[in-house]
């Protein structure tokens, strides 16, 4: 289950975020998470407020560090925070470094190079733009009716505008742009790396790192409609993109483990749309495991539009159920990935699940019912669930006391007994095949997600005497 980390939070500026991502709450829900046998990822925004792909500014006390500055200082925050959570007994498993960093993290003066779609923030009024008319940048460039500060700090924004400027070729200076912007976001990348690596030395764990992207297919412009973006404009730059950093990070520090991926597909597309690039970026990079970081799947409510979820037709209508159904082909879309390079699929909000806030809102298990859906999805073991049995007519078949079962958490394979109903004689007096219903005394872990699985059927095929 993963918690989302903001930085040290500037409540003043982001009331909002505070109570769920300040720090010190997530602490709290790690012992939550923990407790209840999941396994812990922390996903960092490195922000005072939500971070995704139009949203990026820096939090508040870092925005005039130089970037070198900025880069010790996501090295510092990262060890210092995972290594509270290690020594509280919360050790995480995954680590993202920034939260869907498509359009890189932590924006500073690069801001109207990022892309056409970013959304406008108290953030860079105060710390980017300046209206004093000596206080202009070599463009004369504008926000708003403002101009930009010569002294603004640089950031880890990615410069996709410089990109397109350059229309494919490579050798153009906006492309080196480009390039140079990238490298910066691998720095930051990088320094969140650097320090899971060294406290995996420290405490000799094996903490994953990992970047978090969001390939949108829908955007949605400040103040406007959503618009579709072309599907092959965004794969080319799905993969310039990953490939840069990867290339990067190799001779930096080292490559992350995981690549993770937002979905909703009211931003992502279909199932089809998300996987494509899944696979594509696990042939690039077959040493790299692949998840879904976050996913949400609706369990009220309708498809209104087409953008809402081009995986259903208008009208259709969001029940607990669907969610419960969404979930799994979440699941199938990042497990059909070759290679077993998919590697499970993160449900955002999730730790309403076991009921987190629920002294705040006793609604909490009905509002966030999708997500029990999503978690019983899940198996706790694998049953022997079907077995068969022959007998001659006029007998009473023998069945068997026992059938196999796995646990899903240890893997340890067990014999547990059966249950079986009651067989009426008539069910055998004549050739013919007929089912009987048991139930397997399984012995799993209350504690975690899903259900245990205990049903057992067995086919009883009755021949001649």
């Amino acid at each position: 289950m993963a918690a989302d980390i903001n930085e040290a939070i500037d409540l003043e500026h982001a009331p909002e975020v505070g109570a769920n991502c300040a720090p010190e709450t997530q602490m709290e829900y790690a012992k939550y998470i923990i407790g209840a046998g999941q396994e812990l990822a922390i996903d960092f925004h490195y922000s005072d407020s939500w971070s995704d792909p139009q949203n990026q500014p820096k939090p508040y006390a870092w925005a005039n560090l130089t970037f070198d500055e900025l880069v010790d200082a996501v090295y510092a925050y990262t060890y210092d925070y995972i290594k509270q959570l290690i020594d509280q007994g919360t050790v995480p498993s995954i680590v993202a470094i920034g939260n869907e960093i498509t359009n890189g993290m932590m924006w500073g003066s690069e801001y109207l190079d990022v892309n056409e779609f970013a959304h406008f923030h108290d953030y860079y009024k105060r710390f980017i733009r300046d209206n004093s008319e000596d206080n202009l940048d070599a463009d004369g460039r504008t926000i708003d009716g403002t101009r930009i500060n010569p002294e603004a700090a640089e950031g880890g924004g990615v410069k996709w505008v410089k990109y397109a400027e350059a229309n494919g070729d490579k050798e153009s200076e906006a492309y080196q742009e480009f390039v140079a912007s990238v490298n910066n976001l691998a720095r930051l990348v990088d320094a969140g790396n650097r320090a899971i690596t060294a406290l995996n030395e420290e405490y000799g764990l094996d903490i994953q790192s990992e970047m978090h992207f969001a390939f949108n297919v829908f955007e949605q412009p400040q103040d406007s409609e959503k618009v579709v973006l072309d599907e092959g404009d965004v794969f080319e730059k799905v993969t310039t993109l990953i490939g840069l950093l990867a290339e990067d990070l190799d001779g930096m520090g080292g490559m992350v483990d995981r690549i993770g991926v937002s979905y909703y597909p009211d931003w992502h597309g279909t199932y089809d749309q998300v996987q494509r690039n899944i696979v594509e970026l696990s042939k690039m990079l077959p040493e790299v495991a692949f998840n879904i970081a976050e996913c949400s799947p609706a369990h009220t409510g309708a498809v209104e539009h087409e953008l809402d979820n081009p995986n259903y037709p208008v009208g259709t209508e969001f029940t607990v159920q669907l969610a419960g159904d969404i979930a799994i082909e979440i699941m199938k879309t990042i497990n059909d990935v070759p290679n077993n390079a998919g590697k499970g699929v993160w449900p955002w909000n999730g730790q309403r699940v076991y009921g987190v806030n629920s002294e705040e809102n006793e609604h909490s298990y009905t509002l966030y019912a999708s997500f029990q859906a999503w978690n019983d999805a899940f198996a706790k073991n694998v049953v022997e669930s079907s077995i068969s049995v022959t007998t001659a007519a006029g007998e009473a078949p023998v069945l068997p006391e026992t059938v196999k079962s796995m646990d899903m958490a240890t893997g340890e394979i067990t014999d547990v007994e059966v249950n079986w109903d009651a067989i009426d004689a008539d069910a055998y007096a004549a050739a013919g095949i007929f089912e009987v219903s048991g139930v397997a005394d399984v012995n799993v872990s209350d504690k975690g997600r899903g259900q245990a699985m205990k049903d057992v059927t067995a086919i009883v095929t009755v021949l001649e005497a």
